[in-house]
């Protein structure tokens, strides 16, 4: 049988209102309200979370990269294509090598001279187009969207 919960005057919702002192000139009391296991609890949107991991993870953390860059965000949803439906995550030292340089670096240089030559192309040109960029620039990872949370396996559950 469980004991009935102690009894005290320190516990009461009165508490927390205001002080025992008087309070200077016209001010109202503050209510005060106790946040327990506030390191348990979400205090941020998951977006916001991500970004702050993949920020402090340090050397050899993951990044979201852009198969289709956000430079050219509405040519390509007027092909057909959602930007943020094709991410791949990379290795941010990778993803800092191909995007280095002046208005996103040789990745969107790339794309750029796709765009130029090849206005009227077709979603399946596009993709293929993607594909060679990925085997160009030597890159590889899952792909994925870029909103939402990235789940990946344990590393010791991985088979070799």
């Amino acid at each position: 049988m469980l004991a009935p919960p102690p009894t005290s005057s320190s516990a009461s919702a009165s508490r927390y209102w205001g002080s025992a002192q008087g309070l200077p000139e016209d001010r109202l009391p503050v209510f005060v309200i106790p946040w327990h296991n506030h390191d348990r609890k979400p205090l941020l949107p998951p977006g916001v979370q991500l970004a702050i991991q993949e920020h402090v993870a340090g050397p050899g953390r993951l990044v979201k990269h852009h198969i289709f860059p956000q430079e050219f965000k509405e040519w390509f949803k007027i092909k057909g294509i959602n930007i943020h439906e094709e991410t791949m995550l990379l290795e941010a030292h990778v993803h800092d090598r191909i995007h280095l340089g002046a208005r996103g670096g040789p990745w969107n240089a790339a794309w750029r001279q796709f765009i130029d030559l090849n206005g009227t192309a077709t979603k399946e040109e596009i993709w293929r187009y993607a594909g060679e960029l990925i085997h160009r620039f030597g890159i590889d990872g899952p792909i994925l969207p870029y909103y939402g949370r990235v789940a990946l396996p344990c590393p010791f559950l991985t088979v070799r």
